[in-house]
């Protein structure tokens, strides 16, 4: 999805941005558009993108936590794994 320019008919002098309703629909955000009488996307709901997207960013934030979390553990695991094995090498000497 690419943001667009374009200007509005009757308005030519006019420029505007923003994005296509139909690949917002396409993208299962249904709830962030405006439908026409015939149930065609029409416009996008541009005042809710802001609290669709703080909930994505949330959703982000927990799993760059996980990540971090899992890559602490990795690094624990491998540490201790080559303390242990220098410990026992130093043994057999």
């Amino acid at each position: 999805m690419n943001q667009k320019t374009y200007t509005r008919p009757g308005n030519q002098n006019n420029w505007e941005i923003g994005y296509i309703a139909e690949e917002f629909e396409a993208l299962g955000l249904k709830q962030l558009i405006f439908y026409d009488e015939d149930g065609s996307p029409r416009s996008i709901c541009y005042r809710k993108i802001v609290l669709y997207i703080i909930e994505v960013i949330k959703e982000l934030d927990q799993e760059v936590n996980n990540l971090k979390k899992n890559h602490d553990l990795r690094n624990d695991t491998i540490c201790s794994g080559s303390i242990l094995s220098i410990g026992i090498f130093v043994r057999y000497i």
